[in-house]
C-alpha cells in the first residue's frame, strides 16, 4: 500500500526562489507530478477517480535528509523534514479535468545536469489508484493537491543551485536556491 503524508499549508508556493532551511546540511529534491482535485469524497471507486481530477503541475517535493534520516533513526516521527515553509514548490496548474494522464516524460536538471528522467507510467502507483486509496484514509476535497512520488535520482541540492522541473503536457518549473 501507498505511504501518505502531510504538509502543512505553508508548504505550497508558487514563487521561483527558495531559501533553503538553515536547519539543514543536506536538502534533497524530488520531482513529482501533482495532481489537483476538483472535487473529493470518502471511499472512492477507482473507476470513478478521475472525476476528481482537477488539473496537474509539477512539483518538487523538498526534504531535509539529514534530519529525516536522524529522526528515523531515533523512531521519531519526521514530518519537520518534510513539512516546512516552501517545502512544496509547484508549476501552474494546468486544467486537464477528468483526464488521466498517460506515458509523459518527467524529468529534473541541476545546474543543466540531468538528476531525474523517466515516464509517469513508471510510478508505482497509478493516479486513479492513489486517489481511491487516499480517499479510504481520510475525506478529500476540492482544492487538495496530490503530489503522487519520484523517480529514481534524488539528489542534493545546494545554495545558487539552478532546478529546472518538467512533466511533458503540463508545464515546466524552475527554481534558485538561496
Amino acid at each position: 500500500e501507498p505511504f501518505f503524508f502531510s504538509k502543512v499549508p505553508e508548504s505550497v508556493t508558487q514563487v521561483d526562489k527558495i531559501l533553503i532551511p538553515e536547519d539543514t546540511a543536506n536538502l534533497h529534491h524530488e520531482v513529482e507530478l501533482v495532481v489537483c482535485l476538483k472535487k473529493g469524497g470518502m471511499n472512492i471507486d477507482v473507476d470513478a477517480a478521475h472525476q476528481c481530477i482537477f488539473g496537474y503541475a509539477v512539483g518538487v517535493d523538498l526534504t531535509k535528509r539529514d534530519i529525516q534520516i536522524n529522526s528515523k533513526d531515533k523512531g521519531h516521527p519526521w514530518e519537520s523534514a518534510k513539512s516546512f515553509d516552501q517545502s512544496g514548490p509547484i508549476s501552474e496548474i494546468k486544467k486537464r479535468e477528468n483526464e488521466v494522464l498517460g506515458n509523459k516524460n518527467i524529468s529534473l536538471l541541476i545546474n543543466d545536469e540531468e538528476k531525474q528522467n523517466s515516464s509517469v507510467n513508471n510510478m508505482v502507483w497509478g493516479i486513479e489508484e492513489l486517489i481511491s486509496i487516499l480517499s479510504k484514509k481520510i475525506i478529500l476535497k476540492p482544492g487538495d493537491i496530490l503530489f503522487t512520488g519520484t523517480p529514481a535520482g534524488v539528489g542534493k541540492i545546494n545554495r545558487g543551485d539552478f532546478l529546472e522541473a518538467y512533466i511533458e503536457e503540463v508545464g515546466k518549473l524552475e527554481l534558485n536556491f538561496d
